[in-house]
Parts: structure tokens; sequence; C-alpha cells
């Protein structure tokens, strides 16, 4: 599988969070197979019914928020994102804080570097954090 794109069933979860995808490649929805655009009718009334976007690994840059900022009582925390390439060529994501004796908001952990982006997103989404 090629490493700059994002596999079908993850692309799924990222067009039901409405995250925007400018790759330029579809998936077909029933051989589950990317298509360049320039091969595609995109003009069809259907065509989201039968493809969805692929995401790449400058699309989920995009889409990533590189500073969350959380506001609590007190205190206002602010969290930098941070990607690393482990010992084990494994990539990791995470948002540190710029207080760096404090603890980190959260940390992803995949094979490739669009797969901890994508984890990433879906988590930030969950606990309601995409919009700060």
């Amino acid at each position: 599988m090629n490493k700059s794109f994002l596999n079908y069933f993850d692309c799924l979860k990222l067009v039901k969070l409405g995250i925007k995808s400018d790759s330029g490649f579809y998936y077909n929805k029933r051989d589950r197979l990317w298509y360049n655009a320039k091969d595609l009718f995109l003009g069809m009334v259907n065509f989201e019914s039968l493809y969805i976007p692929v995401y790449t690994d400058a699309d989920l840059n995009e889409a990533l928020p590189h500073k969350i900022i959380i506001k609590q009582k007190s205190n206002v925390d602010t969290y930098d994102l941070m990607f690393r390439k482990t010992r084990n060529g494994k990539y990791s994501a995470e948002y540190e804080n710029q207080i760096r004796t404090s603890n980190g908001l959260t940390q992803m952990h995949s094979d490739t570097e669009v797969e901890v982006k994508c984890k990433m997103l879906l988590y930030l989404h969950k606990k309601n954090l995409l919009n700060n």
C-alpha cells in the first residue's frame, strides 16, 4: 500500500467528520480502489454516492491543528503538535505541553505517518478538541 494515501476504511471515517481533501484521488465504494480524478467524470449527479476522497499526508496536515489551547478555571494549557519517527520504524504524533515539566495531552503510534495523523484527528474529534 502507498504510504502517502490513507486506507479506504479510515477515509470513510474522515468523510463522515467532514474533513476536506484536495488530493485529486477518489476511492470507488464498490471495488475500494483509488482512481485519479483525471480518469473520472466528476460532474455526475450521484458522484458522492459512488466515490469518496482519498486523504493524503498533506490533507491531514491541513486538518490537524498545530496548537491546542485548553482553558481551565485557574490556568491555560497550550499543547504543540509534534511528529517523530521512532527507533522501531513506527511514527508517533503527540500534543506536547509547552511547559516541559507538565504532561502532554495525548500520544498516538502507527506504522505510517498518514495513519498516525488519522488516529489523532479521530481522537481530537471524539474529545471535541478540533474546533479549539
